[in-house]
């Protein structure tokens, strides 16, 4: 599985660094160090978390096409887990470990933050579908899961690029970070909308 999940890493790493490269504010003050906390984020947690998903919850050769079926889910499974957690980390106890990715509005600021929090919050959200699925019988194809990879690390990086780079409209995830009590979905909001926390 090593050499799946170098693989899996390296997809991560070249999507999230290279929107970053593409749409990062480089002359805010603290970009370096949001930097330093994504990079210590994903050798200490993404990799590790990678790691064990693929030696535990291997990927089989299923039917790609039957795997990309389960993405529904997956993207559903991602918002509920993400809602959920993330919705937790702004309460009080929980907030010192959160608020440093709330500083301001960088893309790099996807993964920026405390390790726990990005163990918990980011990279459980991500396979918590998968593992789910696998577990009733229906293993992940690896190639598809290199495109979940792919697509979960764009969306986060897609929600954080500021609006006035006109590359999405991301108001509602700016709003998120406008009014901290709102949108707290993981840019697919579907519990937000169904409890009451979705802004535009």
């Amino acid at each position: 599985m090593l050499f799946e999940t170098n693989v899996a890493f390296f997809l991560h790493m070249t999507t999230y660094w290279g929107f970053v490269y593409l749409y990062s504010d480089r002359k805010k003050n603290d970009f370096f160090k949001s930097c330093e906390n994504s990079i210590r984020n994903q050798l200490l947690i993404t990799y590790p978390s990678l790691f064990l998903f693929l030696r535990y919850f291997s990927p089989s050769s299923t039917n790609i096409f039957l795997s990309f079926l389960h993405f529904p889910f997956y993207i559903f499974m991602t918002d509920v887990w993400f809602y959920t957690f993330h919705r937790l980390f702004h309460l009080n106890f929980f907030w010192k470990w959160h608020k440093e990715h709330h500083k301001n509005q960088i893309n790099v600021l996807s993964i920026d933050g405390g390790m726990i929090e990005h163990f918990l919050v980011n990279q459980m959200s991500v396979i918590v579908g998968p593992i789910i699925t696998n577990k009733l019988g229906y293993a992940m194809n690896i190639h598809s899961f290199y495109a979940w990879i792919i697509f979960v690390t764009a969306n986060s990086c897609l929600s954080h690029i500021p609006n006035k780079k006109n590359i999405v409209n991301n108001v509602i995830h700016e709003n998120h970070h406008k009014y901290l009590w709102v949108n707290y979905g993981a840019g697919f909001y579907v519990m937000d909308k169904i409890l009451g926390t979705y802004r535009e």
